[in-house]
């Protein structure tokens, strides 16, 4: 429910033209009564708990409501979290991805070709120190490379 009040606005949506038919369902729904409408939901459901109460019961049953509404606020929270990170930070996190993958191609080269094989990990026997500083010193490249590239272009900044 806190989708439509993050990334997804409204206005959003009428500049791509995916914007709902003012007054249809989805319209009303999750954008001009939104407010009232999971206001009313969590009024609902805290009528229906208290409705559902057994005597000789309540702390378990308050101490479930609790951890409900705990793990219910933690997941939407950091999901909405995510979603706006990954909305309006969109360049960042596809430069993460392309580091981490420069990083491991020049650590697979180096470690599969370069005469000196120094072991660096027991668990995983082709890591080599010198593949993992030869990735280090490809991602502030490629970190070099990308930042003067990009630095222009507005839509690759924060929003």
């Amino acid at each position: 429910m806190l989708i439509p009040k993050t990334w997804l606005t409204l206005a959003n949506l009428h500049r791509s033209g995916l914007a709902p038919a003012p007054g249809s369902f989805i319209s009303i729904f999750c954008y001009e009564y939104h407010s009232l409408v999971t206001f009313m939901l969590l009024t609902f459901g805290i009528i229906l708990f208290v409705v559902s109460l057994q005597e000789n019961f309540y702390g378990y049953q308050f101490k479930m409501l609790g951890w409900t509404l705990l793990s219910s606020m933690l997941i939407i929270a950091g999901c909405s979290g995510l979603l706006l990170s990954l909305w309006m930070c969109r360049m960042w996190f596809f430069y993460s991805i392309c580091c981490i993958t420069a990083h491991n191609v020049v650590d697979y080269l180096v470690g599969r070709y370069f005469p000196s094989k120094t072991p660096m990990l027991m668990l995983k026997p082709q890591a080599t120190i010198e593949g993992f500083v030869a990735g280090i010193i490809a991602c502030f490249i490629f970190f070099a490379i990308v930042s003067t590239q990009f630095i222009s272009f507005d839509s690759f900044l924060l929003m």
